[in-house]
């Protein structure tokens, strides 16, 4: 017991000694620039981002164009990731649909006791008389 109680007083006097014998941080001090990499602060800044071009229009090398169309065309990993991609964004809108609203309309009619209607039908078969025999 005694054995214990010593390592444990040795530890935390360990872990005491340690803390105080540091010194509070101090954040050095660094100068930053006025302007993000030469930009120019009299004109507004400019709100394309080189993501949002397609690539092609970054990488102008004819070579390395026919490179990457070639492994679009003839790589099936690619195509099969293109593939989930596509139906990804299928079912992204499908669930996207089912947030917005929607109008349903229904209607319904009945002929039951409608003499109106009855008349109205009989007309457009070409029954002119009441004759049971015309009604069948």
């Amino acid at each position: 017991m005694k054995k214990h109680c010593l390592i444990a007083t040795i530890v935390i006097s360990l872990l005491v000694s340690t803390s105080l014998g540091q010194k509070k941080y101090q954040r050095p001090l660094v100068k930053t620039p006025d302007t993000f990499r030469g930009a120019d602060s009299s004109s507004a800044p400019d709100q394309t981002s080189i993501g949002d071009l397609k690539w092609f229009e970054v990488f102008k090398d004819e070579e390395l164009q026919k490179l990457v169309r070639t492994a679009m065309v003839q790589n099936y990993d690619l195509r099969a990731a293109v593939s989930r991609i596509n139906a990804a964004r299928a079912n992204l809108g499908l669930a996207r649909s089912n947030s917005t609203k929607h109008l349903v309309v229904a209607g319904s009619s009945s002929e039951a006791g409608s003499r109106f209607s009855s008349r109205f039908h009989e007309a457009r078969r070409g029954i002119t008389s009441r004759d049971p025999a015309n009604l069948a």
